[in-house]
């Protein structure tokens, strides 16, 4: 990809978020090298989980559904996370196998 099509795909990209996501935006920009060094695993499990659940997912749903599935993962505890056998709690609540099965792998 040629530099001047790079910078024409993040002035749009840039152009869209701002508009439609201004509070995830902000959020961004508050992330310092220092906000994943503070993080313990659970926090940082949390965000993970956010992330992977966000990704081509309506956000206003995920955060109606998120405290369930912070309880299905196991309240983010890695070591009960690397004990589940199957993702179905979650597959309960958002019936993605690809997204469950993502999160516990990538956790374990």
């Amino acid at each position: 990809m040629n530099k001047e099509l790079a910078r024409e795909c993040y002035r749009l990209a840039h152009a869209y978020v701002s508009e439609h996501c201004a509070e995830e935006l902000e959020w961004v920009k508050s992330i310092s090298p220092d906000t994943f060094a503070n993080m313990d695993c659970v926090e940082f499990l949390g965000e993970y989980c956010w992330v992977v659940y966000a990704a081509g997912f309506k956000v206003s749903i995920l955060a109606k559904k998120f405290e369930h599935l912070k309880t299905a993962f196991c309240d983010f505890n890695l070591d009960r996370i690397c004990k589940l056998e199957s993702p179905d709690a979650a597959l309960a609540i958002i019936n993605n196998q690809l997204k469950a099965k993502s999160f516990v792998k990538d956790a374990a």
